[in-house]
Protein backbone atom coordinates (compact mmCIF):
# COMPACT_ATOMS: atom_id res chain seq x y z
CA UNK A 1 0.00 0.00 0.00
CA UNK A 2 1.39 3.48 -0.86
CA UNK A 3 2.64 5.72 1.93
CA UNK A 4 2.03 9.42 2.19
CA UNK A 5 5.22 11.45 2.70
CA UNK A 6 5.55 13.29 6.00
CA UNK A 7 6.15 16.53 4.07
CA UNK A 8 2.59 16.31 2.67
CA UNK A 9 1.18 15.95 6.19
CA UNK A 10 3.23 18.92 7.43
CA UNK A 11 2.08 21.00 4.45
CA UNK A 12 -1.59 20.19 5.05
CA UNK A 13 -1.31 21.08 8.73
CA UNK A 14 0.37 24.41 7.91
CA UNK A 15 -2.27 25.24 5.33
CA UNK A 16 -4.99 24.42 7.86
CA UNK A 17 -3.43 26.75 10.46
CA UNK A 18 -3.17 29.66 8.00
CA UNK A 19 -6.74 29.10 6.79
CA UNK A 20 -7.98 29.08 10.39
CA UNK A 21 -6.27 32.41 11.02
CA UNK A 22 -8.03 34.04 8.06
CA UNK A 23 -11.37 32.45 8.98
CA UNK A 24 -11.11 33.78 12.54
CA UNK A 25 -10.91 37.29 11.00
CA UNK A 26 -14.13 36.67 9.08
CA UNK A 27 -12.49 36.21 5.68
CA UNK A 28 -13.74 33.70 3.11
CA UNK A 29 -11.16 31.03 2.22
CA UNK A 30 -11.01 28.42 -0.48
CA UNK A 31 -8.35 25.82 -1.18
CA UNK A 32 -6.80 26.18 -4.65
CA UNK A 33 -6.92 22.85 -6.48
CA UNK A 34 -4.60 23.59 -9.42
CA UNK A 35 -1.28 24.18 -7.71
CA UNK A 36 0.76 26.91 -9.39
CA UNK A 37 2.30 28.02 -6.11
CA UNK A 38 -0.86 29.39 -4.54
CA UNK A 39 -2.52 27.32 -1.85
CA UNK A 40 -5.41 29.41 -0.52
CA UNK A 41 -7.73 31.95 -2.15
CA UNK A 42 -8.73 34.56 0.45
CA UNK A 43 -11.44 37.20 0.16
CA UNK A 44 -11.27 39.83 2.92
CA UNK A 45 -14.38 41.34 4.43
CA UNK A 46 -15.21 44.72 5.88
CA UNK A 47 -18.29 45.35 8.01
CA UNK A 48 -19.69 41.96 7.03
CA UNK A 49 -19.35 42.52 3.28
CA UNK A 50 -16.98 40.35 1.26
CA UNK A 51 -14.45 42.41 -0.69
CA UNK A 52 -14.48 41.64 -4.45
CA UNK A 53 -10.67 41.59 -4.51
CA UNK A 54 -8.89 38.31 -3.86
CA UNK A 55 -5.61 37.38 -2.27
CA UNK A 56 -3.73 34.30 -3.36
CA UNK A 57 -1.68 32.95 -0.47
CA UNK A 58 1.20 30.51 -0.69
CA UNK A 59 1.87 28.53 2.48
CA UNK A 60 5.26 27.07 3.36
CA UNK A 61 5.39 24.72 6.32
CA UNK A 62 8.17 23.24 8.41
CA UNK A 63 8.43 20.96 11.38
CA UNK A 64 11.41 22.95 12.75
CA UNK A 65 10.61 26.65 12.86
CA UNK A 66 13.82 27.35 14.78
CA UNK A 67 15.80 26.77 11.55
CA UNK A 68 14.01 29.73 9.96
Amino acid sequence: MPRRPESHNIGDIGESHVTQLFLSCGYACEKVQSDYGEDILVQPQLNGKIDPFRLFVQVKSSKKLSTF
